[in-house]
């Protein structure tokens, strides 16, 4: 009987100006698009042929357990143990995180599938080599040549599809995953600059604080000095002002002709004698003259 195979090309590479639009909206306007699918036609134990497509928006789908971009961007930042200051970048940082996360994730998944790929080739191999091993009659030769033929067919076209699919992984290595390394690079060297200008701004601060504290001790001293200082004059005032009050009241006296406090006299004394002859004790508790009467007899 007569098989026939038709090979279709393993791996396509889709117009992206035509899903770009969707592909930012779908992945938070971010510049990382992929949109490129792999068609691949593998043998499936005798069973038939089937296609296997792969693309972008398939593999995030397949990533859904994950959960959302804040999440998977979160875990992976702590699993690299990265400084708290990543939101001076948010945006640009997150993209870097989640792209480079979910190529390896989708790495991952392409080497199984290529492992799978060659456990596939693998077995056809030891297939096609037990059936040339058996002995066959003329019958069963002529059923099972066509057979062997299409085996033969999809062992070519499985290898066809795994070169392609190993271009494609370089391609995506020296596209994607090389400037996606270089801008993490960059951004982790950028954010080390910042930790260490926060830490010297840090240290300056806790300076500017102890010196802060040491004036602030410093003034305390000698407002409580100033304090004692004006306590000390406040008392002097009041006792200077007791003084005061003492000789306006005397002087009063004098010029209504009460006399001299003191002295006896009860008469009356000229202008201006009195600060010329009068003499005060040193302790101004009290005031006395010394009067001549017969000066004003």
């Amino acid at each position: 009987m007569d098989v026939q195979t038709t090979t279709k090309a393993p791996l396509r590479f889709s117009n992206l100006s035509k899903h770009r639009a969707a592909s930012r909206e779908q992945m938070g306007n971010r510049p990382l698009t992929m949109t490129n699918d792999l068609v691949m036609s593998s043998r499936n134990r005798g069973k038939g042929f089937h296609k296997t497509s792969i693309s972008a928006p398939g593999a995030m789908e397949a990533f859904s357990s994950l959960g959302s971009f804040e999440a998977v961007a979160q875990e992976y930042a702590q699993k690299m143990g990265y400084s708290v200051l990543t939101h001076q970048y948010p945006l640009i940082y997150e993209q870097v995180k989640v792209g480079l996360f979910v190529l390896k994730r989708l790495g991952t998944y392409l080497k199984k599938l290529w492992e799978s790929k060659e456990h596939t080739i693998k077995k056809m191999e030891e297939v096609t080599k037990s059936e040339q091993e058996t002995k066959y009659t003329q019958m069963e030769k002529d059923m099972m040549g066509p057979l062997v033929s299409a085996i033969q067919c999809l062992h070519l076209n499985d290898l066809h599809c795994a070169q392609r699919l190993r271009e494609l992984v370089n391609s995506i290595e020296s596209l994607v995953i090389s400037p996606l390394m270089s801008c993490h690079n960059l951004l982790e060297n950028k954010l080390k600059d910042i930790a260490q200008t926060y830490s010297k701004a840090v240290n300056e601060l806790a300076k500017a604080n102890d010196k802060l504290e040491s004036e602030q001790t410093a003034s305390s001293k000698a407002m409580s000095q100033l304090k004692a200082f004006r306590e000390k004059a406040a008392e002097k005032g009041v006792r200077f002002t007791h003084k005061l009050k003492r000789l306006i009241k005397a002087e009063e006296k004098r010029k209504e002709g009460v006399g001299i406090a003191g002295s006896g006299y009860k008469g009356t004394i000229k202008e201006g004698w009195l600060e010329k002859q009068g003499q005060y004790n040193k302790s101004y508790k009290r005031r006395w003259f010394k009067i001549d009467d017969t000066d004003h007899v």
